[in-house]
């Protein structure tokens, strides 16, 4: 009986209360989609943040590696701001980060 008067009920709403058209539903879609994206945003160039110790230990294991003066720049100053724990331009981080991934 229980599953019926369920049943029922969905009939009934869909009867009383359509759905919105095509158009409204992808409207509603793409708007709920931009504000999760607006909650997970992606780290910009005007972030700051603070070294981690994965970050600290490549620069300082690897110094010979740098080969230009700013990859050589961005692990100075990866490497002070881990021991003073300061927080430091986002560029800095993609730029050893992107060594990381090379090596």
């Amino acid at each position: 009986m229980k599953t019926e008067e369920k049943d029922i009920q969905y009939y009934v709403k869909l009867i009383v209360e359509p759905e919105p058209p095509f158009n409204e539903r992808k409207r509603i879609r793409a708007n709920l989609r931009s504000i999760a994206a607006e909650q997970e945003e992606a780290p910009t160039d005007n972030d700051f943040y603070v070294p981690s110790k994965r970050l600290y230990d490549f620069c300082f294991g690897n110094l010979d590696r740098f080969s230009n003066p700013v990859e050589l720049n961005a692990a100075q100053i990866i490497m002070s701001a881990y021991i003073c724990n300061e927080a430091v331009p986002f560029d800095f981080v993609r730029v050893v980060a992107n060594l990381i991934g090379r090596f």
